[in-house]
């Protein structure tokens, strides 16, 4: 056989060729309901309401079929079983009402096999039992035409062995029988006699001269089996591709027929090459092609093959598939510039798919993140690149430049619908009213402007502010002063959007002034210097300078009292106690105007110390007692440790666990039992497995970092652990009580 010609079912099924279904194949399923997509509905029914719907308009492509010949007239499937298993079973059916249709006969056996072993063209190698019982199913049910209905055969058929009733291949071939005969009998009722064997020998017809597949030859058995395991063998329903094929190329001849199923096979290859590891179906890609289409075309998220059948009434096959071809050119664009992992868009991508490593295997998972048909990516991102770039004609002359400032807004507006970006949710556009704009706008500039309060038919998504303030200010800027602004949106905490940056220089924080000439540029890289500042404290302990620690401790608990996090019952732990976090970094911090103060200011580390000072004085942080809540406790708790480790130009470690914690009862909190709970009695810890915990004697005596839960200073983990048992004298404990007292009025003293 040819590999990439188009042959009919009779072609396929002609001269001394066999179609064999390798031992390596699957059962036959198709009958069973377990397959089909909602789990309700076996495959053969709505397979055959296709086929018979397709019958009345001419010619239909079934698709590709893999397979490899060897020797000669030995055809061994890879792909397509359970379609040809149907079609077979099908004509089988079809010859019993049409006993003088000779075309029918040929297909189900060779005039050769007829009058030797009775050898059918189809023959299952996965077990001895399958070959043969479809064997005697041609000869004594299809072409001997037994008097049997397809459900009595496993009960009343003399050729029926019972060793067939546990192949479960032969029961779902019964199963489909069963199918088959009613679908016929609902095509043809009994009570339209008059046409009824005209209408089935039409039928007939069409399966076996107008239903055609691709033949693609895999070459051998060792590259059959090996694709095998990537290529549909499931059992599944036709893939989205496998039914959208025929309807765009069953009705092309010829040279056009050809060239259009020549760009087909190259697309698949294409996303044949561009798979994962991980993938395992031949066409996932293709079919998630298709499916970017129709979304793109018709702008909603749920498509279907009726959408394409009501493109066919406006448009030509041709027209179409021309179209698709645009879209699969720029396809090919952006994949380029993914795989060139330096390249400034693939950076840029890394930072919407949050990918780290640009190896090519990544580069791949990224490809399939940002294509997967779930993904908020491929609305947000692909799917307006794709239009983009068919839209102002990229295609022949890319514009790499063009497509990255696209891209640069598109990841804006992905993050602005995030929870973490709440600040800019009002920018937030809904990809399909992208589209629009796209669509819209007769140039690269007005789509970027566009203003997109002007959608008033599509009340119903999100409009957003796409030419923001910002946007518009952004727009005064040119050469290094906008290279900057573009690098200062490529952090972490911007991505896309740096007017924090911009309404810190101003002194009416809360309104952008959308003119250059009102912003000192050299002031805004300082403001972006002090914020990059402080996002590089995150580091594990010791790297970081005693400065620049103490510049830490006294940020987080900055935020602790800007955010004011609610202290409480923390998820999964117990009820005795409550806690926090302290240290987790929180980008809620850019919207308050205190901390852009922080960021323009000269000297952060100050600013930081009054403000936690008048926090602590106004809080009364330092005068606890039996009556304190217990975020009045652990707010002490945190200032104190910051005096701690400020002290030695410790960095006071950030590792939070699953908070800090203290208990509801006070006398649970206290280090020294004999005394009083105050600031000079109290000690916090992690919570864990239901109880509060402290250091162990290692981590206790640790003096390389200063910890949440120990008072090394004061009191050794050997004097902690008694104290706790209450095995020291009245007068070892006083001694200790006075020493750690004396040191945190010292802390107190130093601080204020």
């Amino acid at each position: 056989m040819e590999s990439g010609k188009l042959y009919s079912i009779q072609n396929l099924f002609s001269d001394n060729r066999k179609i064999v279904i390798p031992d390596m194949q699957r059962e036959y399923c198709w009958s069973d309901k377990r397959h089909g997509e909602d789990g309700k509905t076996e495959i053969v029914s709505s397979f055959l309401d296709s086929l018979h719907d397709y019958s009345q308009g001419g010619s239909l492509q079934l698709g590709l079929i893999y397979a490899y010949e060897n020797p000669e007239n030995f055809v061994y499937l890879c792909d397509g079983q359970q379609r040809l298993t149907t079609i077979y079973l099908l004509l089988g059916m079809l010859y019993r009402r049409l006993p003088d249709n000779e075309v029918l006969r040929r297909i189900l056996v060779s005039e050769y096999e007829e009058e030797d072993d009775f050898e059918p063209r189809l023959q299952y190698a996965i077990r001895e039992s399958t070959l043969y019982f479809l064997r005697d199913l041609a000869k004594n049910y299809f072409i001997e035409r037994e008097d049997c209905p397809p459900s009595k055969i496993s009960t009343i058929s003399d050729w029926f062995y019972k060793d067939y009733l546990a192949d479960p291949t032969i029961q779902n071939v019964l199963s489909a029988l069963e199918r088959i005969e009613k679908k016929l009998n609902d095509f043809f009722p009994a009570d339209r006699v008059d046409n009824k064997v005209v209408q089935i020998g039409d039928f007939a017809d069409f399966i076996a001269n107008k239903l055609k597949v691709f033949y693609f030859d895999m070459r051998n058995r060792k590259y059959g089996e090996e694709q095998f395991v990537v290529i549909n063998t499931t059992g599944k329903s036709l893939t989205f591709s496998e039914i959208i094929k025929p309807f765009l190329l069953g009705k092309l001849e010829g040279e056009i027929l050809e060239n259009e199923s020549n760009k087909w096979e190259k697309w698949e290859k294409y996303f044949w090459d561009n798979r994962t590891k991980n993938e395992h179906e031949a066409d996932k890609g293709m079919q998630s092609f298709l499916e970017w289409y129709l979304r793109i075309k018709h702008c909603k998220d749920d498509v279907r093959l009726e959408d394409l059948k009501e493109d066919l009434k406006k448009e030509t096959d041709q027209k179409i598939l021309n179209n698709v071809d645009l879209y699969f050119k720029s396809l090919k664009i952006l994949s380029g510039y993914i795989k060139a992992p330096e390249s400034k868009f693939c950076k840029l991508l890394c930072s919407i798919t949050s990918s780290k490593k640009n190896t090519d295997e990544n580069l791949k998972e990224i490809f399939r993140d940002l294509t997967s048909s779930g993904s908020c990516q491929l609305q947000h991102i692909l799917l307006p690149l794709l239009a983009f770039i068919v839209r102002f004609d990229l295609i022949n002359a890319p514009d790499e430049e063009m497509i990255y400032k696209a891209l640069r807004r598109l990841r804006k507006n992905y993050f602005s619908k995030d929870e973490s970006f709440k600040e800019r949710k009002h920018e937030y556009v809904d990809w399909r009213s992208i589209l629009k704009m796209i669509e819209y706008s007769d140039s690269i500039e007005k789509f970027l402007q566009f203003d997109s309060s002007n959608l008033d038919d599509y009340k119903d998504r999100s409009k957003g502010d796409w030419y923001s303030d910002y946007e518009q200010l952004k727009n005064c800027y040119r050469g290094d002063e906008l290279e900057e602004i573009e690098h200062w949106e490529d952090h972490p905490d911007f991505l896309g959007d740096a007017s924090f940056i911009f309404k810190s220089s101003l002194d009416n924080i809360e309104q952008l002034v959308i003119d250059s000439k009102c912003y000192d540029f050299d002031f805004l890289k300082r403001i972006y210097k002090n914020f990059e500042k402080l996002s590089s404290l995150y580091v594990e302990p010791g790297k970081l300078s005693k400065e620049d620690n103490v510049l830490f401790n006294n940020y987080r608990l900055y935020q602790f009292f800007l955010l004011n996090p609610e202290v409480g019952h923390l998820h999964t732990q117990s009820w005795i106690y409550d806690g926090c976090r302290f240290s987790a970094k929180n980008r809620n911090l850019l919207s308050y105007v205190e901390f852009m103060k922080v960021c323009a200011s000269d000297n952060m580390n100050k600013v930081f110390s009054e403000y936690n000072s008048k926090q602590i004085k106004s809080l009364k942080l330092f005068e606890l007692n039996e009556d304190s809540s217990t975020k009045q406790i652990i707010s002490a708790w945190f200032s104190i440790k910051v005096l701690a480790a400020n002290r030695e130009g410790k960095v006071l470690y950030w590792y939070d666990n699953y908070g800090i914690a203290c208990y509801h009862d006070k006398n649970n909190n206290r280090i020294f039992k004999n005394k009083d709970f105050n600031i000079y009695n109290l000690i916090c810890g992690y919570t864990k497995k239901g109880e509060v915990c402290y250091a162990g004697r290692d981590c206790w005596d640790d003096r390389s970092i200063e910890r949440f839960d120990s008072f090394r200073q004061t009191i050794s983990s050997s004097e902690f652990d008694q104290l706790k048992k209450g095995s020291l004298s009245e007068e070892d404990t006083n001694a200790i009580y006075e020493k750690h007292k004396e040191w945190i009025d010292e802390l107190i003293a130093e601080y204020n």
